[in-house]
């Protein structure tokens, strides 16, 4: 019995959601490229700097989707940098990332996880309280940037 079996992450799911954490630019739906010159917008804070760090989300499955969430996850580590919370909240929503995106792997969801789905973690996890006007804003900062792509420079 293997692991890699119940996954169906490739190289372009890690290459995928690097290129969304660290803001880089998305080239081809099969393929993005970290390559191509674009316009960053450079990490600020140590939060959302500890994300780009990351290499990958055990449980990814599709590129375009392992792109968005690596966007998602970029938004989130600048909305804690924002608040100036502790080093710690990122540690933690990034712990309860990975365990939500390996569950929702082992379940074999027939779509893939994205941004919706880790803008949901970051709300109910770190937002419960807040008011639902707020909670629609943060969702949509989330989602938005996570769909946005970078600009590519001269080219």
């Amino acid at each position: 019995f293997r692991m890699t079996k119940l996954f169906k992450e490739t190289a372009g799911t890690g290459i995928a959601f690097r290129a969304g954490v660290r803001g880089q630019a998305y080239h081809d739906v099969e393929i993005p490229s970290a390559k191509i010159n674009v316009q960053l917008d450079a990490p600020q804070g140590p939060i959302e700097q500890s994300f780009a760090h990351l290499n990958r989300l055990a449980g990814l499955s599709d590129a375009v989707a392992s792109y968005e969430t690596g966007r998602a996850l970029r938004m989130v580590g600048f909305i804690l940098d924002q608040q100036k919370s502790p080093a710690e909240f990122g540690a933690r929503f990034q712990e309860d990332l990975a365990d939500a995106v390996l569950s929702f792997a082992l379940r074999d969801e027939r779509q893939p996880w994205g941004a919706e789905d880790t803008a949901f973690i970051f709300l109910t996890g770190f937002c419960e309280t807040a008011p639902d006007d707020v909670k629609d804003e943060v969702r949509a900062s989330i989602v938005g940037y996570a769909r946005k792509r970078p600009i590519v420079l001269g080219g």
